[in-house]
């Protein structure tokens, strides 16, 4: 038994590794088309899981209305939409509302890295103020065992027309390396010369989606790894 035990890790543990090593890790979109996510509204405090990973509204201020999953087909139906002008896409997505933000998480607790994203600004309706480009700044902090990385994009306002689109964002390559636990997604609008996060009167709000996400295989080598000591260890004490 005990010979079996350290030769399935070490095979558990030698397989995960050369995976790593040799394997590009799979990519996965994060779309934001869980059912039973379909139209709910999120307030500081909540949370929802998509795709494997666990997310959680969070409102600076406390228990705010923050978050909503919006149809993109059909964005003016959704509740968070109704006094704003939100933009179209082919399926749902994820609105951060009122200056909140969203932090994401692998739901089993492992690592994971980002490539890129999907987003849109959502204004509020009758406001001359919410057009044009540079209106202000998406934020996304990534933290890890050795503290927070912090990449920003720029956020453009409305389109001429009134109308918002999205648009895509790659990620740097030093921050695309990093292995993550968690990171989060806000935004904020330029105010004399200051751009902060959580202070823009409720006026910044943006639409995610397509979170292009490639999660660390390392983890299955640990536990590899982990199986190996214990096994070891077992054999010590029977020595």
């Amino acid at each position: 038994m005990q010979k079996y035990l350290i030769k399935g890790a070490l095979a558990l543990a030698s397989a995960a590794i050369c995976g790593s090593v040799w394997a590009a890790p799979a990519t996965i979109a994060i779309g934001f088309e869980n059912p039973a996510n379909a139209g709910s509204v999120y307030f500081g405090g909540d949370t929802f899981t998509d795709t494997g990973f666990k997310f959680s509204a969070v409102d600076p201020n406390g228990a705010g209305f923050v978050g909503a999953t919006i149809n993109g087909l059909a964005p003016a139906d959704s509740s968070a939409c109704s006094l704003s002008i939100c933009p179209s896409a082919s399926s749902s997505y994820y609105g951060v509302l009122n200056d909140g933000s969203v932090r994401m998480e692998r739901g089993d607790g492992g690592s994971f890295r980002l490539a890129g994203f999907d987003a849109g600004f959502i204004a509020e309706f009758l406001d001359g103020s919410l057009f044009g480009p540079g209106l202000g700044q998406l934020i996304v902090n990534g933290g890890t065992g050795a503290g927070m990385m912090t990449e920003t994009f720029v956020l453009d306002g409305l389109l001429n027309d009134g109308t918002t689109a999205f648009a895509h964002f790659d990620f740097s390559s030093a921050f695309s390396d990093m292995a993550f636990t968690e990171v989060s997604f806000t935004a904020c609008l330029w105010d004399a010369g200051s751009c902060t996060a959580g202070a823009s009167f409720n006026l910044a709000k943006f639409g995610l989606d397509n979170i292009a996400v490639i999660p660390e295989p390392g983890s299955y080598a640990l536990v590899g790894l982990g199986l190996l000591a214990a096994a070891g260890a077992r054999r010590r004490r029977n020595v």
